[in-house]
């Protein structure tokens, strides 16, 4: 403990008072004296010590006269024990002299004191009032500190949709976290805060090693306000208070070319890749067979030693798993998989710093769209994929040779409708001979007059004898025409079909006319906003959660506070109502969030 501490503890033992610790992952401090017990924890004796001492001094001007008989050393015996007077007798009582702790103590007999000086008349105009000194932390500090450092963990561990930010937007989604808990890390030097923020500060640089939005130096641990402002490009912040405002500035203001997670190619994405699950785990298969047995984590030795062997890197894979990762943003259901696909790219072609990359660089820049689509880009068009699936279809259900002709006759009427006369002559090349035999007039009605004059190409074709064979599609193409033609489910799709027709409260610090939008048209939510700046909002609503008015609360943890949403949870729980906690609620982060929290809901009525 600290010299402070200690004179602190000898006070009280000099007034009677027994100090005891026990210590296990914890301290815990016990005061006895006088038929009073006080008893606090903290991480080490110093920290309990100061618990017991804020309780029993809980106003700040008693441990501001505590102060100076620690920090001064005044000696115990100067302070005079309680007396009980028994007999009102009158005492000859000695001159006091005033000490700092507003005590009246006998003058110390002094063989050599000089003769004392008459008190000097009081100066007319009132002193100004000594600053305090204070035990730091007062409990106040202390408690919001606590209170402030918990609400960056719930924001973050709430917002499930930080892997699909933009990798500048993670960065600033970083920082601007840890510089709010910084602030109080700064303000109250206390273990539990410190421990607290470190931890947040490791969890944190494991989100950026495994998504890569590129280096965070205001994460390191001696980051300051001043290095982190030259990394915002802001020379002049003084504290992390500030720091945390130009992040969270930098984040909102809106860029009307970017979306409102930092991407530029919102309007890139349709359509949606069919079977995005699929393509997900093809890209994860071609981006690990590009590193052999040599994958690793982002920033691992594993993952260096495989780039550093690649003679040459494989761009032309590497840019088509790019380009599948940027088309399949948003759509996938495992995002974490994704991300972390995405990051190790990210990482990767840092490593390659070669001119050939620019391209792959390019592909990944969150601010570089494609020239048409990413699925034109990737060569997909659903409508000739469809063709095509409906064409292997039917080619699979051509007639053997010894086949009836009436059977190639209602296979033919089928077949007109799809190809061409000149794909349908190559095709049925095979068969020349049993085509040729056809007779056109066989084929009657008006319904039927197409295959007639189909016929009579094909077989004109037939004839000439210069019909090339069919070339069949290449795998690329055959492997797509296999794949579901129905885009699966996206996170917004999946959440609609656990709440749709519910009823929800949306809880949050601002008004947002187009989220309250989407909730209802793409969630098909029934949507109540209360906005917490609103006098008696949160208690006015927490009645009407508890008395069954909504079948979900929506809470958005980035904008409201830890006291408010203490109270939403527990008029969830006492109304058997889930809650949602959101982070930032966006639509994604919603969707997420519902999936994560209402499973096993009850139903909506």
């Amino acid at each position: 403990m600290s010299s402070d501490h200690m004179q602190a503890a000898a006070l009280l033992e000099g007034h009677g008072y027994v100090i005891r610790y026990a210590e296990a992952e914890w301290v815990t401090c016990a005061v006895f004296g006088h038929g009073e017990t006080w008893r606090a924890e903290g991480l080490d004796r110093a920290a309990a010590l100061d618990g017991v001492l804020r309780q029993m001094l809980p106003s700040t001007l008693g441990r501001a006269l505590l102060r100076p008989l620690v920090t001064e050393g005044v000696a115990l015996e100067t302070v005079p024990e309680p007396v009980v007077a028994l007999e009102l007798v009158p005492v000859p009582v000695p001159e006091p002299v005033s000490v700092s702790l507003s005590v009246s103590v006998p003058e110390p007999e002094l063989a050599s004191a000089p003769a004392p000086r008459p008190p000097e008349p009081a100066e007319p105009a009132t002193p100004a009032r000594p600053k305090p000194r204070i035990l730091e932390p007062t409990f106040s500090d202390l408690e919001r500190a606590v209170q402030s450092v918990d609400a960056v963990r719930r924001e973050f561990e709430s917002t499930q949709d930080l892997p699909l930010y933009a990798p500048r937007f993670m960065q600033l989604q970083l920082v601007e976290w840890i510089a709010r808990a910084r602030y109080w890390q700064d303000r109250v030097r206390d273990p539990a805060i410190e421990g607290r923020v470190t931890a947040l500060a490791g969890e944190f640089g494991k989100v950026a090693k495994a998504y890569w939005p590129g280096n965070v130096p205001p994460l390191r641990l001696d980051a300051t306000p001043a290095t982190t402002g030259q990394w915002l490009a802001r020379d002049t912040l003084k504290g992390w208070d500030e720091a945390a405002e130009v992040a969270s500035e930098l984040i909102a203001r809106p860029v009307a070319t970017l979306d409102d997670y930092g991407w530029a190619d919102g309007t890139d994405l349709d359509p949606a890749p069919p079977d995005a699950s699929g393509r997900l785990g093809d890209a994860v298969t071609r981006f690990a067979s590009c590193l052999g047995d040599h994958a690793g984590d982002p920033d691992s030795p594993a993952l260096r030693r495989a780039v550093n062997r690649w003679a040459p890197p494989p761009f032309a894979e590497l840019l088509r798993v790019a380009r599948e990762l940027r088309w399949l943003r948003g759509q996938c259901a495992d995002v974490l998989r994704w991300a972390k696909l995405l990051g190790r790219l990210r990482f990767t072609v840092q490593l390659l710093r070669l001119g050939e990359a620019h391209e792959l660089s390019r592909t990944l820049d969150a601010e570089t769209r494609p020239p048409r689509t990413w699925a034109a880009l990737l060569d997909y068009d659903p409508k000739r994929r469809e063709r095509h699936r409906q064409n292997r279809e039917l080619m699979s259900r051509l007639p053997p040779s010894e086949a009836a002709p009436s059977e190639l006759v209602s296979w033919f009427i089928e077949a007109a409708r799809l190809f061409p006369a000149d794909e349908l002559a190559s095709r049925l090349l095979p068969r020349k001979n049993a085509v040729l035999a056809l007779v056109a007039a066989t084929l009657e009605g008006s319904d039927l007059r197409q295959a007639r004059d189909r016929l009579r190409a094909v077989q004109k074709r037939l004839h000439a004898g210069d019909v090339v064979p069919i070339v069949e599609a290449g795998p690329d193409l055959v492997e797509d025409a296999s794949r579901p033609t129905v885009p699966e489910p996206t996170p917004v799709d999946l959440a609609r079909q656990r709440v749709a027709g519910r009823s929800a409260l949306v809880v949050t610090n601002r008004a947002d006319p187009n989220l309250q939008r989407a909730l209802e048209s793409r969630l098909e939510l029934v949507v109540t906003w209360a906005d917490v700046n609103q006098s008696s909002s949160v208690d006015s609503q927490t009645q009407r959660i508890k008395h069954g008015g909504f079948d979900l609360v929506i809470g958005a943890s980035g904008f409201i506070s830890h006291p408010d949403e203490w109270k939403l949870k527990d008029a969830c729980r006492a109304a058997d109502v889930p809650y949602v906690s959101a982070g930032k609620c966006r639509l994604v982060g919603c969707s997420l969030a519902i999936l994560r929290d209402v499973t096993g809901a009850r139903q909506a009525a």
